[in-house]
């Protein structure tokens, strides 16, 4: 303890266990800085007095706290802790503020509730919020701060789980086993459920639930929160893993607790351990990771209780079950550890069946509204494959002085890493898979969220689209319309194709007569081409709303045009449109449009005409894209009868 003036006191916490602290007057007045609390990574904040230092919260005990309390580079800790209403009896009647405090994991455990007395003792009482007005605040009666203190020390100060040295386990769905140090698991039946079966029941089912891409990833960015929370979010990515064929992913992550990695640690040989088994180590590519730059070191430390890689690998297990890991966890989001990690792994990746995996959740503690719009623009940001754009957009969204707003991604540096690769090894597609906040669970505060979003790295190869193939297609639309229109049903249709079975966005034209008689097409990439195309014949026919349906005696007179649409790239810059090779897609507000690349080129447009046009098409007045307007362009593969 340090003592100031009369009546005041400064705290460092040091040492391996929680200590009864004795202050020289009943009131305490917060100086400047009160704190530097060791296990929060690289900040000195002004906090509220803390009692309890980072050996003592190593384990599962600390991670549903740190789900609301994130710490990492920057960020303003615990403005406002949340605990679950299941533990909300333990504090009644204790004198105690909880009205402010809740953990974000809405389904704690008993312990989980007992380290919600740490929250309460250190920051409810003490009205801790980073950031606010100095104040006098009361000393809790004695009696009750013992009770507390009491609690804590029982039950939260146990030694870490060390590090298990054991070959990995066998009759797992794991690839060779391999002998070294062996991670526990540490979030099971916390974060994840421990039971293998139920598990398995609850990954399978959120896999399951979501589309596949029409291509597969070479990096990918996935949430790493409970998965009440953002398991949804993280299988949306993790389902596209089923369209390649991999051996290896390198999961990157940052720092969220002490110790920090220096700056670049990487788990080099063993494995991580899961409920369904342990994840093995490529040790030679660790190992060649480490080799490739002084900044990058083998060191185990920091990913002791770390959450963010764990998190992930039951996922990694049920979708790639022979794929073995690279962990790798950033202690600095800085321009030099970057482009260090990325240039080794560019040098070290290609040849190799490798998949990159950023681990980060996006805004921390806003509200959802707000939590929206900041995850929209971080999304669309990264969407332009442009890591600068990236950083300085983050950069600017924290100087606007958003309510609650800590940090827009708690893993910027390893998604920059991760956008660097996948560019280098050539991925030119970027989709954006999937996004939710905290708010849209049901365990979930909407005054305080924490947002996460999916997001797939891909090289596009447009379907190969043969004479053959074209004429099939074309003959499935045709066959669809007199079908429908003659008895209200679309033939069944197989095919054992591999590209007729690829998934497609696509437009069906008809023109009658040289005139448009009807258009429409689905944007997303998740139905097979042979199915696609005849539903988007019918609906062209029937759901228009430009034109009346079509009726069997015009049949005979439409020609059919089929449009087979690449996925949609942000654009940044109007002035890349190319006119002839480019369709555009223009989203503002709750407006869109869309026009396919053969439009302008039928028009005669030039480029400002052609975004002019497509703001039409949206309903609203020309010039609407230059300000305001979200734009994307696409190509297609576009042919008639």
């Amino acid at each position: 303890m340090d003592y100031g003036p009369k009546g005041t006191v400064r705290v460092l916490t040091e040492g391996p266990c929680p200590r009864l602290l004795t202050y020289h007057s009943s009131t305490v007045k917060v100086q400047q800085p009160v704190l530097i609390i060791t296990h929060s990574l690289q900040f000195v904040k002004r906090a509220r007095p803390f009692f309890f230092s980072a050996p003592c919260f190593q384990g599962p005990l600390l991670y549903p706290a740190l789900e609301i309390c994130q710490v990492s580079r920057g960020l303003k800790v615990c403005s406002a802790l949340k605990i679950s209403e299941r533990c909300l009896p333990l504090f009644r009647g204790q004198g105690i503020l909880y009205s402010r405090i809740k953990f974000c994991q809405a389904s704690a455990f008993e312990h989980l509730c007992k380290l919600s007395l740490i929250s309460l003792a250190t920051f409810g009482r003490f009205g801790y919020n980073v950031g606010q007005e100095d104040r006098e605040v009361p000393m809790l009666r004695w009696s009750r701060f013992l009770l507390v203190v009491s609690t804590l020390v029982l039950s939260t100060c146990v030694r870490p789980t060390p590090t298990v040295e054991r070959p990995l386990e066998t009759g797992r769905p794991s690839p060779t086993p391999a002998a070294g140090p062996v991670r526990p698991a540490a979030l099971a039946g916390s974060w994840y459920p421990a039971d293998p079966a139920v598990l398995v029941q609850a990954v399978d089912e959120m896999l399951e639930a979501e589309p596949p891409v029409d291509g597969a990833p070479v990096a990918l960015i996935v949430p790493h929160a409970g998965y009440v929370f953002s398991g949804p979010v993280a299988a949306a990515g993790f389902r596209q893993l089923a369209q390649g064929n991999y051996d290896v992913a390198v999961l990157i992550a940052s720092d969220h607790q002490y110790p920090l990695s220096s700056p670049i640690s990487v788990w080099t040989e063993g494995g991580f351990e899961t409920p369904l088994g342990v994840v093995p180590v490529d040790s030679d590519l660790a190992r060649a990771l480490v080799g490739a730059n002084p900044l990058i070191t083998d060191d185990r430390a920091p990913h002791q209780g770390e959450h963010p890689i764990e998190i992930e690998l039951p996922f990694l297990q049920r979708v790639c079950p022979r794929c073995r890991i690279v962990p790798i966890l950033m202690g600095t989001d800085s321009e030099e550890a970057v482009g260090a990690l990325a240039d080794a792994l560019l040098k070290i990746l290609p040849g190799r069946r490798a998949v990159v995996i950023a681990s980060s959740d996006l805004s921390h503690y806003p509200k959802r509204e707000d939590a929206r719009a900041v995850d929209s623009t971080t999304l669309a940001a990264i969407e332009t494959g442009d890591p600068d754009q990236v950083r300085a957009t983050l950069a600017t969204m924290m100087r606007q002085g958003i309510p609650g707003l800590v940090t827009c991604a708690c893993g910027e540096g390893p998604i920059l890493v991760a956008m660097r690769v996948a560019a280098g090894l050539g991925a030119e597609t970027i989709t954006v898979l999937k996004y939710a906040n905290s708010a849209d669970s049901p365990y979930g505060d909407p005054n305080q969220v924490v947002g996460y979003g999916a997001v797939m790295f891909w090289r596009y190869v447009p379907p190969d689209l043969t004479p053959e193939r074209k004429e099939t297609l074309l003959r499935l639309a045709r066959h669809a319309l007199e079908a429908y229109l003659k008895d209200g049903t679309i033939p069944a249709f197989e095919t054992e194709d591999p590209v007729l079975q690829r998934p497609a966005g696509a437009f069906v034209t008809l023109r009658k007569g040289g005139e448009l008689r009807g258009c429409i097409g689905r944007l997303r990439a998740d139905t097979p081409l042979y199915r696609v195309v005849p539903e988007m014949a019918v609906a062209a026919a029937t759901e228009d709303p430009r034109f009346p349906p079509l009726t069997r005696e015009e049949v005979d007179d439409v020609v059919l045009e089929i449009s087979v649409l690449s996925p949609f790239r942000r654009l940044m810059d109007p002035g890349q449109v190319q006119v002839g090779v480019h369709g555009l897609l223009l989203l503002k507000g709750n407006a869109q449009g869309l026009l396919l690349p053969q439009v302008a080129v039928e028009e005669g447009w030039s480029r400002e005409e052609f975004l002019d046009g497509v703001c039409r098409k949206a309903g609203l007045p020309e010039g609407c894209w230059q300000e305001g307007a979200t734009l994307y362009t696409f190509t297609a593969l576009s042919f008639g009868e």
